[in-house]
């Protein structure tokens, strides 16, 4: 077990990955880039959606491997291929850099936080190549986000492109709202789930823009329809005036044009606008 000045030098060391920016969006000039502990942070949250009855999996293992994978770049920083450093020099890199942190927790701790560290990187276990799968899917999934909230859709595609056949045609264990049913039913093949998010219904429907769309009435209130078209939140829209009694029932799909994906307001005692949770629509 090591001293007390070692584990607070621990702390601080992962604390610095608070501080250290994904060097691919600083590149990129996104305005608020992420920090590696952020990345890591929602991987880690995402084995928690592995849920695969006919492997054995360790989901826990997933979550120590997600959390200790980027450990290294709290001491030598966000490393990318564009930063012309060799592969061989940058595994080296990270493994003294790993050896460094272990020693400041004593051998045990250490020695299971540098054997993880070695997991992933081999990738020889199904729950290594499950977390690479994570790592890659969380990077494309934060592109899109950036995409969406800077209104600069199509601008990262060389994020998406860079994952094409990085999926692990052996981490099936990875079941994101059941993920082989999913590519089954778009009928993808298993090295296009890298496109799996950038072709999907919702991110295709791109800047709003007065785009056209196709829903399906979800909710009947009034004359109230709530319609489901992919988005963020449903789509409000009258029932036309001149509708007979038979026309826009549930289920029944309807043709909008999306103004908005979200629609926001200023109440009384906020300072800020707040989310209505439903999108701006017109029908066609």
């Amino acid at each position: 077990m090591a001293d007390i000045e070692g584990l607070f030098k621990f702390m601080r060391i992962c604390g610095q990955l608070k501080k250290v920016k994904r060097t691919g969006w600083v590149n990129h000039n996104v305005k608020s880039p992420e920090s590696v502990a952020e990345h890591m942070y929602r991987m880690a949250m995402m084995t928690f959606l592995i849920d695969d009855p006919n492997t054995l999996l360790d989901r826990t293992r997933c979550m120590k491997l997600a959390i200790v994978h980027d450990l290294a770049e709290s001491i030598i920083g966000d490393i990318t291929p564009q930063d012309g450093i060799a592969k061989e020099e940058k595994y080296r890199m990270e493994k003294e850099a790993m050896e460094n942190i272990g020693a400041s927790v004593g051998d045990k701790i250490g020695t299971e936080i540098l054997n993880l560290w070695e997991e992933y990187e081999a990738r020889e276990t199904i729950e290594a190549r499950t977390v690479k799968d994570l790592d890659v899917f969380e990077m494309i999934l934060q592109a899109y986000e950036y995409e969406e909230d800077e209104n600069r859709f199509g601008d990262l595609e060389d994020f998406f492109k860079s994952t094409e056949g990085q999926f692990s045609k052996n981490a099936s264990a990875i079941t994101l709202t059941n993920r082989d049913s999913y590519l089954k039913s778009l009928e993808m093949k298993e090295d296009d789930f890298d496109s799996m998010l950038r072709h999907s219904k919702f991110v295709g429907i791109g800047k709003p823009g007065k785009k056209k769309a196709i829903g399906y009435i979800k909710h009947v209130v009034g004359d109230d329809l709530y319609i489901d078209f992919g988005g963020k939140f449903y789509g409000v829209a009258k029932r036309p005036a001149n509708a007979n009694d038979t026309a826009y029932k549930l289920g029944d799909s309807v043709t909008i044009r999306l103004k908005d994906t979200e629609v926001t307001g200023h109440f009384v005692g906020q300072s800020r606008h707040m989310t209505l949770s439903e999108a701006e629509i017109e029908l066609v």
